[in-house]
């Protein structure tokens, strides 16, 4: 389940007194930054293996550090139509038109090695289909029959 932070910490209840099952409340403080909640009938032991599994790579988001230096270089784009050109020129691109197609006047660095991404820079890598970051999941905690258990240590928490 994929929602609000604050929505899942009030709905599970945040302490004590407020929490609708016992132990539940100690959930709250691992719902931090991006993270979800899940329902299984599976073990501990299949559910860790299937979030192994699930591992795949994503579209860069902003403040992500680029794996390798991205080029895209000079010539036609004639993977997008011609009212794309405002667009690609507002996010840094150097593009003209070109007979009714955009082209890239000069080979263009969207991100380097080591630093990282800026928001044009992601809107650009997602422009051309570019990904290069992981998205997996992981487990931090779990609560079942009453019981709570941390994966984690608490200072590993956002």
């Amino acid at each position: 389940m994929l929602t609000k932070n604050a929505l899942s910490k009030l709905a599970l209840g945040d302490s004590a007194e407020s929490e609708r099952k016992q132990n539940l409340h100690y959930l709250t403080k691992y719902i931090v930054g991006q993270c979800g909640l899940a329902f299984t009938n599976l073990s501990e032991k299949k559910f860790k293996e299937a979030l192994k599994e699930f591992r795949t790579i994503e579209y860069a988001k902003a403040d992500f550090v680029s794996p390798k230096t991205i080029t895209i270089d000079r010539g036609l784009l004639k993977q997008f139509s011609w009212n794309m050109e405002a667009t690609l020129r507002k996010l840094g691109m150097p593009v003209k038109m070109n007979n009714g197609d955009i082209e890239l006047t000069k080979n263009h660095v969207a991100c380097k090695k080591g630093e990282k991404i800026n928001s044009q820079q992601a809107q650009i890598l997602k422009l051309f289909l570019i990904k290069l970051a992981p998205f997996s999941i992981e487990l931090v905690c779990k609560w079942r029959k009453n019981k709570f258990k941390s994966f984690v240590d608490e200072d590993e928490l956002m």
